[in-house]
């Protein structure tokens, strides 16, 4: 009997142990380097892809793409789209979705920091971060996108730029020129 509670309570540490070091990952490494996991509501997401004019061929990427939601939504539509986790966890399981869904030839997911992500060959970027996070990446946005890549942001603006969309909180830029950031302020 005491081999029964010994067993019990192995199990029960090691299940702590695993719950800590994803809440870990979850929110505070992913809030130290752009945001923590939210999940969107499936609205929202459905709203994000049309506001962004997925079409069949795009190239998308969601910039921290925590359980994969958007990326699914953007491959069911015909996108090919990639995210960019570093959540090892989140990762595991967006791909599992994938699988799942019979979608995993139009996604890929990366255990990468999106800081570091060529970003030139992205038709849409999806991002849910902190403004402080957006406001270091609008430089990265303007040096590696092309004219006419749209950023799509939601529930936060990138302070600064104009948004040629707002909708229910989602917010949809389009990289003009990017030699002449000005064409992008408010």
């Amino acid at each position: 009997m005491i081999y029964i509670y010994l067993f019990l309570i192995v199990i029960l540490v090691i299940g702590a142990a695993i719950f800590l070091w994803f809440l870990i990952w979850t929110v505070i490494i992913g809030d130290l380097r752009g945001a923590p996991f939210v999940a969107s509501r499936r609205n929202k997401i459905r709203l994000m892809c049309d506001l962004a004019q997925i079409r069949p061929g795009m190239a998308v990427a969601d910039l921290g793409s925590g359980d994969g939601s958007i990326l699914l939504e953007a491959a069911r539509r015909g996108a090919k789209a990639i995210g960019l986790e570093i959540n090892p966890f989140l990762v595991w399981f967006s791909r599992l979705r994938a699988k799942r869904r019979g979608l995993h030839e139009k996604i890929t997911v990366l255990r990468r920091d999106f800081y570091t992500y060529p970003l030139d060959k992205i038709d849409v970027i999806f991002v849910y971060l902190w403004p402080e996070t957006m406001k270091k990446l609008r430089e990265k946005f303007l040096s590696e996108c092309r004219p006419g890549t749209r950023i799509v942001s939601n529930a936060f603006p990138i302070k600064g730029w104009r948004a040629i969309m707002e909708k229910e909180g989602v917010y949809v830029y389009e990289i003009k020129n990017a030699q002449n950031p000005d064409t992008h302020k408010t």
